[in-house]
C-alpha cells in the first residue's frame, strides 16, 4: 500500500519536475531587462453551456540583447498583477539568454513581477480548477488506499469526493443503481442500516446537486453602491457542469431544463481609474431589453467589484435546474426499483417451485421413491 502511494505521488513529482527546473534555471541564469506595457485586455470566454474563463492578458515589448528591435510579447496574468500596471509604464522582465528554453512559449521569458503560475504557457488557472484538481488527486489517493487496504469507511469516502467532482456521475450512479440497490436492501433486511444509508445518499444528491449549480455570489454585508454597467455579452446556458477547463471547445454538460443567461459587464468602479468586467447570471427575459451594448443598472460591494449584480433580475433558475435534475434521477431510481421487483417476483405457494417439478423427471426420483400418502385403517366396529 505505501509502495503504490509513493508511485502516485512520484508520477505528480515528475509531472511538474519541469516547470520547477525551469523556474530555478531562470531564477540563475536568466537576465532582467526592461519592457514597456503596450496594452491590456480583459474578457470573459463564453463558448457554450456554463463553461467560462475570465482572461487577463497583457501585451508588453521588451528589447532584446541580440537585436536591434524590439518584441512583443502577450501573457496571461492573474486579476491582481493586472490591475497593478498600467498601459505606456515599464515592467521587469525576466529573459532567457537560451534561444532553445525561449522557444517553448511561456518558460524563457515573462514578466518578472507576475506570480508564479501566471509563467505558465496558458496563463494562471482558476481556483476553482485548481480545487477541482486538487480534489480529484485526493479522491484518488483515497480509492487507491481503500482498495489495498479493503477499507470501506476509505471507500465511500472516495466515492463521495469523486461526485461532488463529477455531479453528472453522482446522478447517474444514484439513479441507476445506488437508490434502487439501497431501497431493496432495506426492505429485504430491515434493521441492518440499509433505509439510513438510503437517507443519506438522497440528502447527499440533493445537497451536491444544489451546490453545483453555478450562481453569482451574493452581495456581502457592507457598503454596496449603485452604478451602471454596459453588457459586453450576452449567452444562453442550457446545460450544466460544461467543460471549463480551457478556452474554445466545451464538452457535453448536463441539460436542463430553465436556461439562464450569463451577462458580460463593463463599468468603471468608483475610485477606480480603468473599467473592469463582471459576470451575472439571471433568469432568461428577467431583464427587457437585454442586448450587448445596453446599459443595466448593477449594485456593487465597494470592497470587491468584480461581484457586481445586475439590479432587479431573478434568479430562480438554481433551484429549479437543480429540482428538475434530482426529478429525473428519483424518477429513473423508481422505475428500476420496481423493474427489479417485478422480475424478482417469486410464484405462490399454492403452486409448487420449479425446482421441485423438475427434480420429477430427474433419475433419482422414481415413482416408488416418492413417499406415498398413508393408508387410513379401517375403524373397529
Amino acid at each position: 500500500m505505501k509502495r503504490a502511494v509513493a508511485g502516485f505521488i512520484l508520477v505528480l513529482v515528475l509531472a511538474i519536475a519541469p516547470w520547477i527546473a525551469t523556474n530555478l534555471y531562470m531564477n540563475s541564469a536568466g537576465i532582467i531587462i526592461t519592457g514597456r506595457v503596450l496594452e491590456k485586455r480583459e474578457t470573459f470566454l463564453l463558448p457554450g453551456g456554463d463553461s467560462w474563463k475570465h482572461i487577463f492578458e497583457i501585451t508588453y515589448e521588451y528589447p532584446t540583447p541580440d537585436s536591434r528591435y524590439a518584441e512583443t510579447l502577450v501573457q496571461r496574468v492573474d486579476s491582481r498583477f493586472y490591475r497593478s500596471v498600467h498601459t505606456g509604464l515599464p515592467v521587469r522582465v525576466r529573459y532567457s539568454p537560451s534561444r532553445l528554453l525561449r522557444s517553448f512559449a511561456g518558460m524563457g521569458i515573462y514578466l518578472e513581477d507576475s506570480p508564479l503560475l501566471s509563467r505558465l504557457q496558458y496563463g494562471p488557472p482558476d481556483w476553482s480548477d485548481i480545487g477541482f484538481a486538487a480534489a480529484v488527486i485526493v479522491a484518488v489517493i483515497f480509492g487507491l488506499v481503500a482498495y489495498l487496504a479493503k477499507n470501506k469507511a476509505l471507500a465511500v469516502i472516495a466515492a463521495v469526493i469523486a461526485g461532488i467532482c463529477f455531479p453528472t456521475t453522482l446522478l447517474a450512479a444514484c439513479g441507476f443503481l445506488l437508490f434502487p440497490a439501497l431501497f431493496w436492501a432495506s426492505r429485504r433486511n430491515p434493521g441492518k442500516g440499509y433505509g439510513w444509508a438510503l437517507l443519506a445518499s438522497v440528502a447527499l444528491s440533493v445537497g451536491v446537486t444544489y451546490w453545483r449549480v453555478p450562481r453569482s455570489s451574493p452581495l456581502p454585508l457592507g457598503a454596496i453602491r449603485n452604478g451602471s454597467a454596459v453588457v459586453q455579452q450576452v449567452r444562453v446556458a442550457d446545460e450544466l457542469w460544461s467543460n471549463t477547463w480551457e478556452t474554445y471547445g466545451r464538452g457535453a454538460g448536463e441539460s436542463i431544463r430553465q436556461p439562464f443567461q450569463m451577462v458580460e459587464l463593463v463599468f468603471t468602479p468608483e475610485e477606480a481609474s480603468e473599467p473592469i468586467h463582471a459576470l451575472d447570471r439571471i433568469d432568461v427575459h428577467s431583464v427587457a431589453g437585454l442586448r450587448d451594448g445596453s446599459s443595466v443598472p448593477i449594485q456593487y460591494p465597494a470592497s470587491d467589484p468584480d461581484s457586481a449584480r445586475i439590479a432587479g433580475a431573478s434568479r430562480n433558475y438554481a433551484r429549479q435546474a437543480a429540482t428538475y435534475l434530482v426529478c429525473i434521477v428519483y424518477g429513473v431510481g423508481a422505475v428500476i426499483a420496481f423493474s427489479i421487483h417485478s422480475c424478482d417476483a417469486r410464484p405462490p405457494k399454492a403452486f409448487p417451485s420449479v425446482s421441485t417439478c423438475a427434480g420429477i423427471y430427474r433419475p433419482e426420483c422414481r415413482a416408488d421413491s416418492i413417499p406415498q400418502p398413508k393408508q387410513l385403517e379401517p375403524a373397529n366396529t
